[in-house]
């Protein structure tokens, strides 16, 4: 489960680099869809930052269970 998590963690920081890479591609060619991919960015980080509370929340309660 740890390494599934690492292996996930690898792929995104890929993924965000290339994602910036695209992005100042592109708006060095029309500016508008820099906005429009920044504001995909924060929805995703949004989505990201509530799926890690989550996570987070759930750890907390086992760990106080195991107490």
């Amino acid at each position: 489960m740890k390494q599934q998590n690492f292996i996930a963690l690898i792929i995104s920081i890929v993924g965000v680099i290339f994602i910036l890479a695209i992005i100042n591609d592109f708006m060095n060619r029309n500016p508008w869809t820099w906005w429009v991919l920044l504001i995909l960015f924060i929805v995703a980080a949004i989505i990201l930052f509530y799926k890690t509370v989550e996570k987070v929340k759930e750890f907390w309660r086992d760990f106080r269970n195991r107490r």
